[in-house]
């Protein structure tokens, strides 16, 4: 019995000390991949703009690839499509709506000066 037991301890140890080592060398692989990116930030500044660009797709690439299989990927990017015409739609709607409120409030302007300058000129008159 006591075997055992001395046995499932050291399994116990060994497993701990895996673990400890594992996130010991995770932290290490997260500090240098950071390191990495502020130095890709830092040095390729002009090309910024195109690789986040192309990080942004190959990261909805991946997602689109983990939801689906191939033959449903065209379905799915349809889909995305639409949603983001949707978006674009509703906010050029929006836009449009605020160019409309600020058309009528203009006309309305004019109008109330319009009618002040006639009343004005009919108040001078008599």
């Amino acid at each position: 019995m006591k075997k055992r037991s001395s046995q499932c301890y050291s399994l116990e140890v060994a497993l701990k000390s895996i673990s400890l080592l594992l996130k010991r060398l995770l932290k290490d692989l997260i500090v240098l991949r950071t390191k990495l990116i502020v130095v890709l930030f830092l040095e390729v500044r002009p090309f910024l703009l195109s690789l986040l660009f192309h990080l942004f797709f190959s990261k909805v690439t991946e997602l689109f690839s983990h939801l689906t299989s191939l033959d449903k990927l065209p379905h799915s990017s349809k889909v995305f499509l639409f949603h983001v015409l949707g978006i674009c739609w509703v906010l050029s709607f929006e836009e449009q709506s605020k160019k409309l409120q600020h058309g009528l409030l203009d006309a309305q302007i004019r109008i109330l000066e319009s009618v002040l300058t006639d009343f004005s000129k009919t108040s001078s008159d008599d």
